[in-house]
């Protein structure tokens, strides 16, 4: 045995030939352990959750949704209401990746009865699941808005992403609408005060002021009054007439440019896990066997 140890290591220099019969004479013993290795691969393969991933592509909305309320507001309001449709897409993209959000959508989801049930079964809360499952994906073909959600079975994954989506553009659109009716609310608040005015000093029609050659009425913040008590009225009626509208407010699209695509699995199958146990145990016996025969 000492003549086989200063063989293979001869003036600390591995004799590759001398590795290979010692191997080669333990292969039955590196071909089961191998063996063993692959079954117990595949079989803890077999008993992880498949992963799925399912891709969908929103569509953004169109300003010509909120086009009423630059119309109807004034002038200095009009400025601050610009900004209303780009204001409803960044809520609906904050929204979208809040778990605070998927929670609520969860929780109030009579179609997802059995993933309910899995969850508290697995003693699993609704964020620890969702967490890092559901994103904004980003890759060289640069599609804007195209999010995807990784999921296991009991959720209907698909199923589950289109009506997600169509649930935050109705919580962006309350949380849109809370703004604008607050908005309004102001806007009528600050024309009354200015109709008091008027009436207070018995103007009815507007005072215009000269520029050049043409006539127009006083329109500074501080000077609404001077439109008068009948142009006051009227808007204060136009005014009260867009909140109404505004509390029943709908947006008549469509915020799914493409529905969730088909399931693709992600994880990693049976049989892959099968061919990395097996390389494990044969790299493992392997090198249990050289460690064994230098120790003689």
């Amino acid at each position: 045995m000492k003549q086989t140890k200063q063989t293979i290591l001869n003036n600390n220099e591995i004799d590759l030939d001398e590795l290979i019969r010692q191997l080669w004479k333990q292969k039955i013993i590196i071909f089961f352990t191998s063996l063993f290795f692959l079954a117990a691969g595949y079989l803890y393969g077999t008993l992880q959750p498949k992963i799925y991933k399912t891709e969908i592509i929103l569509l953004e909305a169109d300003s010509s949704l909120f086009r009423s309320y630059d119309i109807l507001l004034n002038k200095q309001q009009q400025q601050q209401q610009q900004g209303i449709v780009v204001q409803f897409n960044e809520e609906v993209k904050l929204k979208l990746l809040s778990l605070d959000t998927l929670f609520q959508f969860v929780e109030n989801n009579n179609k997802i009865s059995n993933f309910k049930n899995h969850l508290k079964e697995k003693d699993i809360s609704v964020k620890k699941y969702f967490k890092g499952k559901f994103q904004l994906v980003v890759d060289k073909k640069n599609i804007k808005n195209r999010y995807s959600l990784a999921y296991s079975p009991p959720l209907p994954g698909e199923i589950f992403l289109n009506d997600y989506i169509l649930f935050v553009q109705q919580q962006a659109l309350i949380t849109i609408k809370d703004r604008l009716i607050k908005l309004i609310i102001a806007e009528i608040d600050l024309y009354n005060q200015q109709l008091k005015i008027a009436d207070s000093i018995k103007l009815q029609n507007p005072i215009l002021k000269s520029v050049g050659e043409s006539n127009i009425v006083f329109n500074e913040l501080n000077t609404l009054f001077y439109k008068g008590s009948i142009v006051l009225s009227e808007e204060i009626f136009y005014l009260n007439k867009l909140l109404s509208k505004t509390k029943d407010l709908t947006l008549d699209y469509d915020p799914v440019l493409e529905q969730a695509s088909v399931a693709e699995l992600i994880s990693i199958s049976p049989t892959t896990f099968a061919f990395i146990a097996f390389f494990l145990g044969l790299f493992l016996s392997s090198i249990i066997i050289l460690i064994r025969n230098i120790k003689k």
